[in-house]
């Protein structure tokens, strides 16, 4: 026993002698040097007639400096090879256009070209989800159980997913209120315990993986509360066809910040499409059902 305590006794010694870094392991790890690229935001939607993107540079992960936006480039818009539009510097890294007709939900393809001095010009192609129709939808009073056995309003879509090929969505509600004469309009958060719905940074994503080419009813909640009052209460429930660049970048955006700062998780790799720089440029199309409340 006594010989068990001295070899204990030793062992301590030897590990308080090593100090307080015996525990902590550096590795250095050379990091090629960053180059600056040109990195583009854009999402465009079938209804959209104003389109904007929007254009900064990057920087490298251990560099102090904020990305810088770029006041002098040149952003193209092709549809099926064609020229469509040359977008106009407006303010703060936004680039516009405005058109008298919506984009569309026509099958195209569309590519978004961006170029600067000093920065090789980056690319990215599309092609425009079609439109998939709410066949219906039933808003219920205190109809939803939350996960934490709360009561909430219901909210149920039904459509037929178009068969064939791998599809993305989102969905969204909008509640346009008329109150003592006063018409406003406000977003309802909608939330689903539903495993196929996924979130992403501030949409609600899915896949038609477990539901190719049928028809399907998805159950959401919501705690948003209207007077009853109310002279008129409408709610413009969007189920919005995605691009599969949207859906990646929208799941991968939301699991980034979710692990932001924890040192026990890894590394995340945020989804880009922009061939030769950094970002992301995708198209949705957009079916809407108007469900009256009051």
């Amino acid at each position: 026993m006594k010989r068990f305590q001295y070899l204990f006794y030793l062992l301590l010694l030897t590990f308080l002698g090593c100090g307080e870094n015996f525990f902590e392991q550096v590795v250095e790890v050379d990091l090629p040097d960053h180059e600056p690229a040109l990195a583009v935001t854009a999402n465009f939607s079938d209804v959209d007639t104003t389109l904007v993107v929007y254009v900064s540079n990057s920087v490298g992960v251990l560099e102090p400096d904020q990305p810088v936006i770029v006041e002098d480039a040149t952003v193209e818009f092709f549809k099926n090879g064609q020229l469509l539009y040359d977008f106009d510097y407006n303010a703060n890294g936004l680039y516009g256009v405005v058109s008298i007709e919506p984009l569309g939900s026509d099958q195209a393809n569309y590519e978004l070209k961006v170029s600067a001095p000093d920065f090789n010009q980056v690319s990215s192609t599309q092609s425009m989800p079609q439109p998939v129709p709410i066949i219906d939808a039933v808003f219920e009073e205190d109809g939803a159980v939350t996960p934490d056995g709360e009561r909430a309003h219901g909210i149920s879509v039904t459509f037929i997913d178009p068969g064939g090929a791998e599809n993305y969505y989102s969905i969204s509600a909008l509640a346009r209120v008329i109150d003592s004469g006063f018409e406003y309009t406000q977003m309802v958060y909608l939330e689903s315990f539903n495993p196929i719905i996924e979130e992403g940074e501030e949409i609600l994503v899915f896949s038609d993986a477990t539901f190719d080419g049928r028809e399907i009813t998805l159950n959401f909640y919501t705690y948003d509360d209207y007077p009853d009052d109310l002279e008129s209460l409408e709610l413009d429930i969007n189920l919005i066809s995605i691009s599969d660049d949207r859906y990646y970048f929208e799941k991968s955006l939301n699991i980034f910040n979710n692990s932001n700062g924890n040192p026990f998780v890894e590394p995340v790799v945020v989804h880009n499409n922009i061939e030769n720089g950094h970002g992301i440029f995708t198209t949705e199309s957009r079916s809407l059902f108007v469900l009256k409340i009051i």
